[in-house]
C-alpha cells in the first residue's frame, strides 16, 4: 500500500479498515471530521469511534502526535 503520491487516507469506513493491509503494514492515519461548516464539529466523536471499530490504535494517527513529530511527519511528505 505505498504511492509517492499518497500521505493520508480520508474517508475510511469503519468495516474495511481491520480488513484493509493498511492495520498490518503501519499505515498512518489522520482523523478529521470532513466539515463544511462548523456546527459540523460534532462529527468528530464519531469519527474516533470509527477508527476505533476499525482497530485503529492512536499511536497510528498523525493528528494525535506532538506536535513537532506530527510537523516533521508532514513536512517529509511534501513532495516525496
Amino acid at each position: 500500500m505505498a504511492s509517492p503520491a499518497v500521505n493520508a487516507i480520508g474517508h475510511l469506513s469503519s468495516r474495511y479498515i481491520g480488513r484493509r493491509p493498511g492495520i498490518e503494514h503501519g499505515v498512518t492515519f489522520v482523523i478529521d471530521t470532513h466539515s463544511h461548516h462548523t456546527v459540523e464539529g460534532v462529527c468528530m466523536e464519531y469519527r474516533v469511534l470509527n477508527a476505533q471499530r476499525g482497530w485503529v490504535d492512536k499511536k497510528m494517527v498523525a493528528n494525535t502526535w506532538p506536535k513537532a513529530r506530527f510537523l516533521e511527519w508532514s513536512r517529509s511528505k511534501r513532495g516525496a
